[in-house]
């Protein structure tokens, strides 16, 4: 049931001239979170703690994974600086980091691994946006800077309670309806439309008075009728000290070159053995002599296989590809497969999330399912399926001329030379990986084009330190 369908509308009185039932709304709310000790105010702490889904990304189709987070936002609205602390736990994985904007650069640190690397993405309005967009304090704080693109566009009971509906157009310029109490000024619902996701719902509840402005101990979101993400715990302190927040921290060393992967790239990675792609999605093409077997990509197998023809001046067909495992993004590519013809390889658990995205396009006994082991082209290409914390079951293809291995979402890194981020999962990956007891000499993933030697892999895995919370990070000494 959607959550939206929990609202009961009712006529709204037409007594105020244009303009004037929306500033009247706007000036309402804005005073009942703080007026102008919020908006005037020097500094902000947004603290959350939470609990995510992350639907097509779960271990299993048969029931979802979450991950929780803690973040700690800083915003120092007179230098136009911030500083976003984040804790993560996932089923493959911890990560501590820092996001932070000087008001100059971005710089990312990852404090598990004592590293950092300058990002150009990171700036003031990107750090933490998705924590400013679901505070209702923030929202009310710049409520007033919004009146000359709202709009009411009517009332109606929400939780049983008469709310006035406004629509607004943010000043990144997406548009959302707010819903408000009409008797305490306060932000109950922030909906707005997604152009693939659909109806996004911010519910806020539980609003509590603290240090002089207003704030929802609750946040919960939802994509359509689906919950996304459910709060734990939420407070948010107004001036807060900046004092060292934004010191550089001593004993950090960077990452190191990154790749340039905005072009098409297309390598030989062996003999008869291909890596195409850009960006973060690359597709191996094994010549088996009279077709290809592929595996790999996000939604561009077709132009992946394009660059390829046009490389090799040929036109070869590919009869095999190898879905490695059933999250989205890898499911993305199989329409253009099916659509060429080729047999899809994967494992009986993940069928049903094949079928439903090509169903009708498949012909008889295009879908082969791998139990284990499967040989290919007279030993060839070697698949097997292996188990780790990102997914129950994982296809992995094998190149035993090459003694070349493809996976994918396991080991990515697009460091140029530097040793990969290590995580848990990838340890799991390499222990699964040797009990196979495969000669492997390199591994390709499908998210970048670096190829990672077995010594570099086993190397990074050495270095590995565990994931125990440091000393000094109260954030995460609760695990």
């Amino acid at each position: 049931m959607s959550v939206a369908i929990f609202l009961v509308f009712v006529a709204s009185p037409v007594s105020l001239q244009a303009g004037d039932k929306e500033e009247t709304i706007i000036a309402k709310t804005h005073q009942a979170y703080g007026g102008d000790y919020l908006a005037l105010a020097r500094s902000i702490n947004i603290f959350e703690h939470k609990k995510l889904l992350w639907p097509g990304q779960d271990a299993s189709l048969k029931q979802p994974d979450f991950f929780r987070e803690k973040s700690e936002l800083l915003i120092d609205f007179e230098k136009r600086r911030k500083t976003m602390l984040s804790w993560r736990v996932s089923r493959t994985s911890v990560d501590l980091e820092r996001f932070v904007f000087d008001g100059e650069k971005g710089r990312l640190y990852d404090i598990l691994n004592r590293k950092y690397s300058d990002e150009d993405w990171l700036t003031f309005d990107s750090v933490g946006v998705s924590a400013v967009r679901a505070s209702d304090t923030m929202i009310a704080r710049v409520l007033p800077k919004l009146l000359t693109f709202a709009e009411h566009v009517g009332n109606g009971y929400f939780r049983g309670a008469l709310h006035e509906m406004l629509k607004v157009r943010f000043l990144s310029g997406f548009e959302a309806i707010l819903y408000i109490q009409q008797d305490t000024g306060f932000i109950s619902k922030m909906e707005r439309s997604h152009l693939r996701a659909g109806t996004l719902s911010y519910i806020f509840s539980n609003h509590i008075h603290a240090d002089g402005i207003v704030y929802a101990q609750d946040m919960n979101f939802f994509v359509g009728d689906q919950p996304r993400q459910v709060s734990l715990d939420r407070k948010v302190t107004l001036n807060p000290s900046t004092n060292s927040a934004f010191d550089v921290p001593a004993g950090f060393t960077p990452w190191g070159e990154v790749l340039k992967t905005s072009e098409w790239k297309i390598q030989e990675v062996a003999k008869n053995t291909y890596l195409v792609g850009k960006g973060r999605s690359y597709t191996v093409f094994v010549d088996t002599g009279e077709a290809y077997i592929a595996s790999g990509g996000q939604r561009d197998f077709r132009d992946a296989l394009e660059k390829l023809y046009e490389y090799r001046d040929e036109s070869k067909p590919v009869g095999s590809f190898v879905l490695t495992h059933h999250h989205s993004e890898h499911l993305a590519d199989l329409p253009d497969v099916a659509e060429l013809g080729a047999t899809i390889f994967t494992v009986t658990e993940h069928l049903s999330a094949v079928k439903d995205r090509v169903g009708k396009q498949l012909k008889d006994k295009q879908i082969q399912e791998v139990n284990t082991f499967v040989s290919l082209a007279d030993g060839q290409v070697e698949i097997y399926d292996i188990s780790t914390a990102h997914s129950e079951h994982n296809l992995v293809m094998y190149v035993p001329q090459a003694k070349l291995l493809f996976a994918e979402d396991h080991y990515e890194t697009q460091l140029k030379n530097a040793l990969p981020r290590v995580h848990k999962d990838m340890i799991n990956f390499k222990k699964a990986v040797r009990r196979l007891k495969l000669d492997v000499d390199a591994y390709l993933d499908g998210h970048s084009p670096r190829i990672l030697t077995n010594e570099e892999f086993d190397q990074a895995i050495k270095l590995y330190g565990g994931e125990a919370c440091p000393e000094g990070y109260n954030i995460c000494v609760q695990g």
